[in-house]
């Protein structure tokens, strides 16, 4: 007598597993391998095929489904920090052929990275602008223009230069309250931290933004000589930027009206994470700050 309604309840069950397991984007089921494939040959500076109709893998990657991106961050992620690793023992071999695939390699994980988590404008950009160039291999990772002009820097009595770039420009939102993930910093190796942009920690300001990672500059707030604030906070090693800077050179950070600083970063063998820090609270900031992490090339 209950059969058919046990029959019933089988067919739904089993069509509630069979939407939980299929993924459907552009017309077409993805399977979680699906995905990592298309990124794969992105990554390695293949001619990838999409599924129909025609798109490009930010759109792919922004259509898919929470679950399935949860799951491509972990992997990209994990891609990314053995990326990082490689790139390292290649420019301790001085190998350049290897320093110019892994330099690629890591740029496009990057992309994917940002892409997965809401930030898909340097994706975009490989995929159209940059083309045929970055398609075959002939450019690699570049620094944002504004990092560019950043000369040596002094740690432990070393100088050193800005290498490659690991990872950046990451954005830290202002009103985020616990730190980010940025980067795993193997123990004792030497990186250089660059933090730059503006943000406000206040509600409705006189003037727009006010604050930078080392700065307030606020007119209204402290009159007309910046102050010391160390908004851009790091954690594992535990410092503010600005403290860390004179950490490095012995004397306090000074004001630079592009709002770019830089110093050199010992690593702790464990994620370096980062936050805009506000002892006021979080619920009235806006903006955001960017970090970027290099090789440091001591001599």
């Amino acid at each position: 007598m209950n059969s058919p309604k046990m029959a019933v309840r089988i067919f739904m069950v089993s069509m509630l597993f069979a939407f939980l397991l299929i993924s459907s984007v552009e017309g077409k089921d993805l399977t979680q391998s699906d995905y990592e494939e298309y990124i794969s040959n992105f990554v390695g500076a293949a001619s990838y095929q999409l599924p129909e109709p025609v798109s490009t893998l930010s759109s792919l990657i922004m259509s898919a489904p929470n679950l399935t991106m949860g799951a491509l961050r972990n992997w990209a992620y994990n891609n990314m920090l053995s990326t990082t690793r490689n790139l390292m023992d290649a420019d301790q071999s001085g190998n350049k052929e290897q320093i110019d695939h892994y330099n690629d390699q890591l740029d496009r994980w990057q992309a994917v990275y940002s892409c997965l988590n809401g930030d898909c404008g340097h994706m975009q950009q490989l995929e159209g602008g940059a083309g045929a160039g970055l398609a075959s291999g002939e450019q690699g990772t570049t620094a944002p223009a504004t990092a560019a002009a950043i000369g040596s820097l002094v740690a432990n009595g070393t100088s050193y230069q800005k290498g490659a770039l690991l990872i950046g420009p990451i954005s830290i939102p202002a009103n985020w309250t616990d730190p980010q993930d940025i980067i795993f910093l193997d123990q004792g190796r030497p990186y250089i931290v660059v933090g730059e942009g503006t943000c406000s920690l206040w509600d409705s300001p006189p003037e727009p933004d006010g604050v930078d990672s080392c700065f307030v500059y606020a007119k209204w707030r402290i009159g007309d000589v910046p102050q010391v604030w160390g908004q851009l906070e790091l954690v594992d090693p535990s410092f503010h930027l600005s403290d860390l800077i004179e950490k490095n050179t012995g004397k306090p950070a000074e004001y630079n009206p592009s709002h770019v600083y830089a110093a050199v970063v010992f690593g702790e063998g464990k994620m370096l994470k980062a936050r805009v820090y506000d002892g006021g609270g979080y619920s009235d900031n806006y903006g955001e700050l960017r970090i970027s992490v290099y090789q440091a090339i001591s001599g």
